[in-house]
């Protein structure tokens, strides 16, 4: 069969296809909380730093100490490689990088209260964008997260909002609520390794578990069920090209094996009913298929063929050659019948009963007759010298199952029947006797000798008969 796609493939992707979603689902989950996890983790200790910030800036603001700050700023980002820590305004301007917010604060508190102290910190710092401001502000002042790469390292940086409260408006005012944000960076490089590894080692993972339980699912599926159904798909083949010799062979006690001894059993009822057929006539056949028992009257073209001198042959003669013999002899004629799509109706010791149906059975019948006459001449020493008369009528019959609820065939009866049985005892050996109305069917056709009278019993008059001898126009043709 073109196109057919194995069966064998299509389980094969039905199990990576299952196992890949399935497994790959899971491992994704496992993943992507592994990492969330970490990074998770990273940035709550980062908040966590933020919130320890602002209580250090609120306790080194409030007895006005900005310049601690920023040194302890300063002292964190020089003991901590990659952490960073700035103040910005809440406008986003870096802190301490200029007076602006000292001259503000001593405005508010009437006079000179404070004045520089300390080298102005964060100078050339770029300024916190608006979008990034909006977020921190919206919808309430909270802390945001910034992940970025920067020279091939990977930062994460927290921007904690720094809320005015109202101990804080004495200095500040009070018509604004955040008073400056702080910023905390720290390189997470480490983390986001740890993280593309745990990737590689679940994906690496994820791809050894498919494969191998993709193998071993494959593996068990095909000695389990494909290789068995194979092997079944093969005795049906086998059995379907005319070998009734083949078993399946399978020794699992499961529901393939019980399909295996299945197909046995069914194998050898096929073998015995193929054998039971070469005893019975391809029209009982087709009836047992029709499952017809009612009687039908037809006509068609009888065929009766009898081994001349058998008896005596049978009596002098080794029983071993005798039965060789016949059978060379119905071999021989049989094959030739079913050559011109004739129907052995049955065998009756060393007799041949055959019939032709359709418009061109006459046809065939005689040319039957004539190819046997000629094929054992032909053969004589094959068959022990023996010959056969053949005598052929066609009439109307009567075509049903015949016989007991037990044991019946399907077969013809009717005088029709009679007169061509008695032809064939007339015959002589080696010739082909025929019946007038079969030489009106072929009248165009057949070379003859006669007419000649038979008496028949059972028939008041004689019967007008014919000696067939060849066909014009045919190999057979006699001149």
């Amino acid at each position: 069969m073109k196109g057919i796609v194995p069966i064998t493939r299509k389980v094969t992707l039905l199990i990576s296809g299952s196992l890949i979603v399935g497994i790959g689902l899971i491992v994704g989950i496992f993943t992507t909380n592994i990492v969330n996890l970490i990074r998770e983790t990273t940035a709550e200790s980062l908040v966590t730093q933020s919130e320890l910030l602002y209580n250090a800036i609120e306790n080194f603001m409030m007895p006005g100490e900005a310049p601690l700050a920023v040194n302890y700023f300063m002292d964190i980002s020089e003991d901590q490689p990659g952490t960073r820590i700035r103040l910005f305004r809440s406008d986003g301007t870096p802190a301490f990088s200029d007076t602006t917010t000292l001259l503000q604060v001593n405005t508010r508190l009437g006079g000179q209260r404070f004045s520089p102290s300390s080298p102005r910190a964060f100078v050339g710092v770029p300024p916190l964008s608006g979008d990034l401001l909006a977020r921190i502000g919206s919808p309430y002042p909270h802390p945001v997260q910034v992940q970025d790469e920067e020279g091939g390292r990977a930062y994460l940086t927290v921007y904690s909002p720094l809320i005015n409260l109202p101990k804080c408006t004495v200095c500040h005012g009070e018509d604004h609520t955040v008073r400056g944000i702080v910023e905390i960076q720290d390189d997470i490089t480490s983390s986001v390794q740890t993280q593309r590894a745990n990737v590689i080692f679940a994906g690496s993972a994820f791809l050894t578990i498919v494969i191998i339980l993709g193998w071993a699912l494959t593996f068990f599926l095909r000695r389990s069920v494909l290789e068995p159904v194979k092997k079944i798909g093969e005795v049906c083949a086998a059995v379907t090209n005319g070998n009734f010799h083949v078993r399946v062979d399978l020794r699992p006690r499961d529901e393939i094996g019980l399909l295996g001894e299945t197909v046995n059993t069914m194998v050898k009822g096929l073998y015995e009913r193929f054998e039971l057929s070469k005893f019975v006539s391809r029209s009982t056949i087709r009836a047992v298929q029709d499952a017809s028992e009612e009687g039908i009257r037809t006509t068609m073209v009888l065929l009766f063929s009898d081994v001349r001198g058998f008896t005596s042959f049978a009596d002098r003669e080794d029983p071993a050659r005798v039965v060789h013999a016949l059978n060379e002899l119905l071999s021989l004629q049989t094959s030739i019948i079913h050559a011109h799509e004739g129907d052995i109706d049955k065998y009756v010791g060393d007799e041949v009963f055959a019939f032709f149906q359709g418009s061109d059975a006459p046809v065939r019948a005689a040319r039957a007759a004539l190819d046997i006459q000629r094929v054992i001449e032909e053969r004589k020493d094959q068959v022990a010298g023996l010959s056969v008369g053949i005598g052929i009528h066609s009439g109307e019959v009567i075509l049903g199952k015949i016989g007991s609820a037990d044991r019946a065939d399907f077969t013809v009866i009717g005088d029709s029947v009679n007169l061509a049985s008695r032809l064939c005892d007339v015959a002589p050996p080696g010739k082909v006797v025929i019946s007038d109305a079969f030489h009106q069917l072929l009248v165009e056709e057949a070379v003859v000798e006669g007419p000649y009278r038979l008496s028949v019993k059972g028939k008041e008059e004689d019967q007008k008969v014919y000696m067939l001898v060849g066909l014009r126009g045919g190999d057979d043709a006699e001149t």
